[in-house]
């Protein structure tokens, strides 16, 4: 029995698996990351914005005031590490797209949770056609440039020799009494 030369296999280097090794290698576990390279894969066309506004009703993220400063707190920390600019504090407008949601809209701006969130309604000003509704600004949202992050950490990865560029055999993971084997990989914890 071979014992684990691995501490985390990552099957994946999207934007999860991305973070997750560069989180575990800094705290100074020995990390894999492989990854097929799907061009598709939803990290890779990700719009990558951070908002603490969703949905019809304009509801708020749940404990968005504590991840918004805790994700900028991370972001900033990798582009320091990675020599990169990927992470962008902006102002989003939003389209109001019919009375319900103005109903919506107008009901959050008379509540305190949301104030640090929802803007001004901006009347349709012609910058969206066929918005009669307006828009309004959200505040305390950012853009994460994901294609160029991931391509940066899996450099990043490569340089710390924790990352491969291929498939996984599923057939191949087999369990073993100190963790996992993944076709030539020996590792105690799988993800």
């Amino acid at each position: 029995m071979t014992s684990p030369e691995y501490d985390y296999l990552i099957i994946g280097q999207g934007l999860a698996g991305s973070i997750l090794a560069y989180s575990l290698i800094k705290r100074g576990l020995r990390v894999m990351v492989v990854d097929n390279r799907n061009h598709r894969s939803s990290s890779q066309v990700a719009a990558g914005i951070i908002n603490p506004i969703t949905g019809h009703r304009f509801n708020l993220c749940d404990n968005f005031d504590q991840f918004f400063p805790a994700a900028s707190r991370f972001y900033r920390e990798l582009e320091s590490e990675l020599q990169i600019a990927v992470f962008e504090e902006i102002e989003q407008q939003r389209l109001i797209k019919n009375t319900g949601q103005l109903h919506y809209y107008q009901q959050r701006r008379r509540e305190a949770l949301y104030q640090n969130y929802v803007g001004e309604r901006l009347p349709n000003s012609g910058s969206f056609p066929g918005a009669e509704f307006g828009a309004v600004d959200i505040r305390q949202t950012a853009m994460v440039n994901c294609k160029e992050l991931l391509a940066k950490i899996r450099s990043w990865l490569r340089d710390r020799k924790s990352h491969r560029s291929n498939s996984v055999s599923y057939q191949s993971i087999t369990p073993q009494q100190t963790g996992w084997q993944v076709d030539d990989l020996n590792t105690r914890n799988l993800i």
